[in-house]
């Protein structure tokens, strides 16, 4: 129940809350809550028996990691010891959304519909329902208790408001959350779902850090073969093989490709491409374009790295390299071979003329021909052929493309 409760409700929100005039002018100016990378919270729960003793405490933390530009808008990632929360502010309070991985392609899709679980700001007395729409993340009845309730916990003492959870169906009291606009939970006490209702949990902030980056920095665009930005886009156009062995460009792809979503983890910042039918996250490294399989896992919503990267394009990288790609697999299970075919191959497409180099990648096994790629260094692919049975049966060649020098 205690793990369901955190994976519904347990939000941050804002940036100080004292109470002189110009603390709350400042305040008012702040944002609900300070979303930029490396955010961070930490908390100590404690956990209480039936005669309200302390059982066991831990240490548990939250941070910002992370982000995607959905179709409602710009949410910030949040990763924490249990759990994982998908946030943004609204004029209505702490928005937040369930967030969910096609299986097959890899793409990032909204679970159900956004909810304000913090209205604010709010009167004394307001009552609403939180409803996201989806089965993950159950619906809870708000109440405002408090406006000003003084709390005090290790990380000092502050100025909150006090809202109340409640179970839909029976009304029973689920949580309660001490929240400072400006600097975010401050104490949460979760109750069991017996009639006496008994205090289980409590956790209180003990230590809290905001960083001034919105967003972490890319790589250099001009010193990367894929260049990595949110708001980036690529736009192809499909060429078909004809009868007669020509080549047919077909209408213009809508949107097109475009990197959605950055998460910070144990390999740095991977970018989330988001295509027509798929979703795939890549990394800029001194190595060259590096792929990663990241997933949701389906208990905690957390997104988590799953085995180890590949570098799919080597770059910088000499003419005749020929390396293994692995894509999250085993040493010793490579799926293909990318050889480095060309250096500087001159290719013109629809968005202009461009200086390549050529990757050529087959088969492990049997040493087919699978795919050529013609990749501009700083722009990113410019054409691709794929091939059956030795010989060329399609491809793509780009239309248009956007590239931005920093992160949106």
């Amino acid at each position: 129940m205690r793990q369901i409760a955190k994976l519904a409700v347990l939000f941050l929100i804002g940036m100080t809350c004292h109470v002189s005039a110009q603390e709350k002018r400042e305040e008012e100016k702040a944002e609900f809550i300070p979303l930029a990378f490396g955010n961070r919270w930490e908390y100590k729960e404690s956990e209480f028996n039936s005669d309200g003793k302390v059982t066991s405490s831990r240490m548990t933390f939250e941070e910002v990691k992370g982000i995607f530009d959905t179709m409602f808008g710009r949410y910030f990632y949040i990763d924490a010891t249990d759990y994982a929360l998908w946030v943004r502010n609204t004029p209505k309070g702490n928005e937040d959304l369930a967030v969910v991985m096609d299986e097959e392609t890899g793409e990032l899709k909204v679970d159900g519909k956004p909810g304000v679980f913090f209205q604010y700001p709010v009167e004394k007395g307001a009552t609403y329902r939180v409803d996201y729409g989806t089965e993950e993340i159950p619906p809870s009845d708000i109440k405002v208790v408090e406006l000003t309730a003084k709390v005090k916990v290790p990380a000092g003492e502050f100025s909150c408001l006090k809202y109340e959870s409640y179970h839909v169906e029976t009304d029973q009291l689920e949580n309660v959350f001490f929240v400072c606009p400006g600097v975010g939970l401050i104490k949460m006490e979760s109750y069991d779902e017996t009639e006496q209702g008994q205090l289980v949990m409590v956790s209180e902030l003990t230590k809290y850090t905001f960083k001034n980056d919105i967003l972490p920095k890319p790589a250099d665009p001009d010193k990367s073969i894929i260049p990595l930005a949110l708001g980036n886009t690529w736009t192809y156009q499909s060429e078909e093989i004809q009868a007669d062995g020509t080549k047919k460009l077909l209408e213009d792809g809508d949107p097109g490709e475009g990197i959605k979503a950055v998460f910070v983890n144990e390999q740095g910042a991977s970018y989330y491409l988001s295509g027509e039918e798929f979703g795939l996250w890549s990394n800029s490294t001194p190595r060259g374009n590096e792929d990663a399989i990241i997933e949701i896992n389906e208990e905690t919503l957390k997104l988590e790295l799953i085995d180890k990267p590949t570098v799919y394009y080597q770059y910088p990288v000499k003419k005749g390299t020929k390396y293994d790609l692995f894509f999250g697999q085993k040493l010793d299970e490579a799926f293909s071979t990318m050889t480095v075919a060309e250096l500087d191959v001159k290719i013109t497409v629809p968005a202009g003329t461009f200086s390549c180099i050529k990757y050529e990648m087959r088969e492990k096994s049997t040493g087919m021909l699978e795919t050529v790629d013609y990749v501009s260094p700083g722009i990113g692919l410019i054409r691709n052929e794929y091939y059956e049975e030795g010989k060329v049966a399609g491809g793509s060649v780009l239309a248009k493309y956007k590239i931005h020098k920093s992160n949106q």
